[in-house]
């Protein structure tokens, strides 16, 4: 969310013929405005062990559909931090088997700004268990105008690759990111 460029406050036409109501709602505007800029500004932060409903939990796919089955309950952990369209996230996803195929991504929580390139939000991805086809060290790209980020594989000499989906394994990542304003 970006901070507020107009304020809009209550019309004062109510303050003559009832000037307790027009001063409560002038108030309340006021109180919503401050929660919603500082909101904006110091960003809010969520997990998968939120109760409020606004929980994320990082899930993988691959290029051609199938189902992942999860390390029970550490295989899906995930953090978001979003300040104004800026998003953080960090993920941990554990597999011990899956039925996709093609090419790995992963979930996001927020939609990613739609910009020209797509490798422009790119971050860290540690593994374990996982056999790379091409490459020696993995990273995670956000793909403008889609909640999706892909995995890479990449080496000396080697060109960047979207990986492979690996039958099990772990992935650790980082990715930070511009998010689609007013969402």
């Amino acid at each position: 969310m970006t901070l507020p460029t107009d304020i809009i406050l209550p019309e004062p036409q109510d303050f003559t013929s009832n000037p307790a109501v027009f001063v409560d709602d002038l108030v309340n505007s006021l109180q919503e405005m401050y929660e919603n800029i500082t909101n904006s500004f110091n960003g809010t932060f969520r997990n998968n062990a939120d109760i409020d409903g606004t929980q994320w939990v990082p899930t993988l796919s691959g290029s051609v559909a199938g189902t992942f089955s999860y390390i029970s309950s550490t295989g899906q952990l995930g953090w978001v931090f979003r300040q104004g369209i800026m998003v953080d996230v960090w993920g941990h996803i554990a597999w011990s088997a899956t039925t996709a195929s093609g090419t790995l991504s992963i979930n996001l929580p927020y939609e990613v700004i739609n910009a020209d390139s797509s490798l422009l939000f790119t971050g860290e991805c540690n593994t374990s268990g996982i056999t790379y086809s091409t490459g020696t060290t993995a990273s995670v790209a956000a793909i403008p105008g889609t909640f999706t980020a892909n995995v890479y594989t990449y080496g000396s000499g080697i060109a960047l690759t979207q990986m492979t989906v690996p039958s099990s394994g772990t992935l650790n990542f980082h990715l930070r990111y511009i998010g689609v304003s007013l969402e």
